[in-house]
């Protein structure tokens, strides 16, 4: 129009191209329906092959899963930019085919013993230099501790309890308080008992899946008797409401130690019993649910 010359132009890039997207950037809708329709990415069947799943979001989310996941696309620009949901949803369902096979070709399959052997105490338990939050309970003192009652309780005159001192959560040393509340009457049972608490000595690990935990304390009950003598080793793990969603497992697993776990008979004459305890707490139903369990267990013998 102006000189007669001709409009100048950008004609469309009709060249293919290649371009990376982060997996999650196709959106959680996208992902979830692809997860759905293969039953590989179930959270049940992911659960046996990533035993530290604790819900299928992370999975989406998490960078050590699908969270830093990238896939190289190639197509004409504008294509790329303007990708449908249905082409999206294609891309991510041909990425889980990819994934689930690698995993399976990976995988080590996880398998938990339920033979119990053992091994010394002195062996297990030995002294150890701790790392601990200064902030909050657990980098408390049992003197310094702002739970209730404490103060009252001279821990290290008790010789049941192994340590001097108690450097723990709040229901860690709620349940401490509770033991010694108990202390008269396990002293009319049993010879013995002693309260070790678990710092990496012992390591326990689900018969299904193989996942394994570190219960907080050990507590062992011993009754001489005549011709033989009968020994509760109990796990017990103290447990916060808060962190009770993602833990259950280890309450479902530790409720079958009892009848499940295999000990191997070294010195004759000892009943020798493992078992675990429902979660401790201070509150509510799991403080009922314990102290039945208690009661049942290491009381009413």
């Amino acid at each position: 129009a102006f000189g007669g010359g001709q409009p100048d132009t950008q004609p469309p890039n009709r060249e293919p191209v290649s371009r990376d997207f982060k997996l999650t950037d196709f959106g959680r809708a996208v992902l979830g329906t692809a997860m759905d329709a293969n039953d590989f990415f179930h959270f049940v069947n992911l659960r046996s092959y990533f035993p530290q799943l604790a819900a299928a979001s992370q999975f989406i989310t998490f960078g050590a899963y699908l969270g830093s996941v990238t896939v190289n696309v190639r197509g004409l620009p504008d294509d790329l930019d303007k990708m449908t949901a249905r082409q999206k949803l294609d891309i991510a369902q041909y990425v889980l085919r990819q994934i689930e096979s690698g995993v399976k070709r990976e995988s080590i399959e996880y398998v938990g013993t339920k033979d119990f052997k053992p091994h010394p105490i002195r062996d297990r338990f030995t002294d150890r230099t701790l790392k601990l939050r200064i902030e909050g309970e657990a980098g408390r003192s049992w003197a310094e501790s702002n739970v209730p009652g404490l103060d009252q309780i001279d821990l290290g005159s008790k010789d049941w309890h192994a340590y001097d001192d108690s450097y723990g959560t709040d229901q860690e040393k709620l349940f401490i308080r509770h033991m010694h509340d108990q202390e008269a009457r396990l002293r009319g049972i049993y010879d013995d008992f002693f309260l070790l608490r678990n710092e990496k000595a012992v390591k326990l690990f689900d018969f299904d899946t193989g996942r394994g935990f570190e219960p907080d304390f050990v507590l062992f009950l011993r009754k001489r008797g005549q011709n033989s003598s009968t020994i509760l080793q109990l796990f017990i793990e103290p447990k916060g409401d808060r962190l009770r969603p993602h833990d259950d497992w280890k309450q479902e697993f530790l409720s079958k130690l009892k009848s499940n776990a295999r000990l191997e008979t070294v010195f004759q004459g000892r009943n020798y019993t493992v078992l675990g305890l429902p979660f401790f707490n201070e509150e509510g139903q799991t403080n009922a649910d314990f102290k039945a369990a208690f009661e049942k267990e290491a009381l009413e013998t």
